[in-house]
C-alpha cells in the first residue's frame, strides 16, 4: 500500500552521521585534487619562465660575443670583464653568474653561466692548421622548481677571426686594445637625425675613405651601448682622419 505524503515525512529522519562522514571525505579529496592541479600549474608556468629567461641570457652573451674582437675571445678575465659589461644588469640584479671555463655553482644565485672557448687548431687533428676558429659554448644552469634541482641549456656557436674590411684606397683602420669602432646610423637623412651603433672592424659600413665617410671609433670605458650594440651614452669619440 502506498504512504501518503504525510506518512512519508514522518518516515524521513534527514541524513545519518554516514551519510555526512562521506560527503565530508568526498569534499576534501576534491579540493586536495584542485590543490594539486593548481600548484603543479603554478610550478609548470615558473619553469617556464625560467627556461626563457635563461635562453634570453644566452642570446644575449652570444651577440655580446658578437661585438667582442677575435684576440679577446678567450679563457681568461679580461673576456669576462667584457662580457660583464654587455650583461652588467643582469649580474647588478643579483640573478646571473658568469665564469669563464669553471663548472661551479653558486647557489645563492638563480642563474650559473659558463663560457668556454676552444680553439680550433688546438684540438686534435687540427694542430697544423692556422687559428682562424675558435669554438666557444654556454652552458646556463637555473633552479627548476622549489627542490633544489637544476636544468641546463647549452649552446654552441662559431667565433671566425674578423679578416678586416678595405677600401677602394686600400685604407685599413688601426685601433688601440681600448677603443671599439662605431658607425653612425640615420634615421632621418634630411634632418641628421640618428644614433651611434657598435661594430666591427670588417663592416663594411663603418668606413669609406675613397667616398670621404671617415671611420669612427670610441673609448670603451665611455660609452654606455645595449646588448644590440646601439650606444645610449655618448662620452668621447674619435674620428679616424687618414690624415692623422
Amino acid at each position: 500500500m502506498y504512504l501518503n505524503i504525510k506518512d512519508r515525512l514522518k518516515q524521513n529522519k534527514g541524513f545519518t552521521a554516514i551519510d555526512l562522514s562521506i560527503a565530508v571525505v568526498i569534499i576534501i579529496v576534491f579540493v586536495s585534487l584542485i590543490a594539486i592541479l593548481f600548484f603543479n600549474s603554478q610550478v609548470s608556468s615558473n619553469n617556464v619562465k625560467r627556461n626563457t629567461l635563461a635562453n634570453k641570457y644566452v642570446t644575449d652573451v652570444l651577440s655580446a660575443i658578437d661585438y667582442i674582437d677575435y684576440n679577446s675571445v678567450e679563457n681568461s678575465n679580461n673576456f669576462l670583464n667584457k662580457i660583464s659589461e654587455y650583461m652588467q644588469d643582469k649580474i647588478v640584479n643579483n640573478n646571473l653568474s658568469i665564469k669563464i671555463n669553471d663548472y661551479s655553482i653558486e647557489t645563492t644565485k638563480p642563474y650559473n653561466m659558463n663560457i668556454i672557448v676552444e680553439n680550433y687548431n688546438e684540438k686534435i687533428g687540427n694542430q697544423n692548421k692556422e687559428d682562424f676558429v675558435k669554438e666557444i659554448t654556454v652552458i646556463i644552469k637555473y633552479k627548476k622548481g622549489s627542490n633544489g634541482e637544476y636544468e641546463d641549456i647549452t649552446v654552441r656557436r662559431i667565433k671566425a677571426r674578423e679578416k678586416g674590411f678595405k677600401d677602394e684606397l686600400g685604407i685599413v683602420p688601426k685601433i688601440s686594445s681600448d677603443m671599439v669602432p662605431v658607425k653612425y646610423i640615420y634615421i632621418n637623412n634630411e634632418t641628421g637625425e640618428g644614433y651611434w651603433q657598435v661594430t666591427t672592424e670588417n663592416d663594411p659600413e663603418w668606413f669609406d675613405y675613397s667616398s670621404k665617410k671617415w671611420a669612427n671609433a670610441m673609448l670603451k670605458d665611455s660609452l654606455i651601448s645595449d646588448n644590440t650594440g646601439r650606444v645610449s651614452v655618448v662620452r668621447k669619440y674619435v674620428c679616424m682622419d687618414p690624415k692623422v
